[in-house]
């Protein structure tokens, strides 16, 4: 019984261990699309990336390492024989201001 327990354990530990990487990091994503080779991201901020797509033909691009700063990002879907208009999203990455009022409170 103790050999099972700590069988499940172990793979419980190795599936939240698994998602970890994925889910707390910003994504860059789109829908599927058939036929894609690569995707062209471009950032204001930062040089042109050629992005692999998915198994499913989606864009999935981290961008936990842009510096902070307002983002335009455009998306170009290529094929063999060239590349879709650009579609675009504009945002801030900011790191949350200094916390105010810290204090401990009794609650009953």
């Amino acid at each position: 019984m103790k050999k099972i327990l700590m069988i499940l354990i172990g793979v419980l530990f190795i599936l939240v261990a698994a998602t970890e990487g994925y889910c707390d990091k910003p994504y860059l994503v789109c829908d599927p699309d058939l036929g894609v080779t690569d995707y062209q991201v471009v950032d204001n901020l930062a040089l042109p990336v050629t992005s692999i797509p998915t198994a499913d033909g989606s864009l999935a691009y981290d961008l936990s390492g842009i510096p902070d700063g307002l983002h335009t990002i455009n998306v170009q879907a290529c094929n063999l024989w060239g590349c879709s208009e650009p579609s675009g999203i504009t945002f801030t990455k900011a790191v949350p201001g200094k916390s105010i009022n810290v204090k401990i409170v009794v609650v009953k």
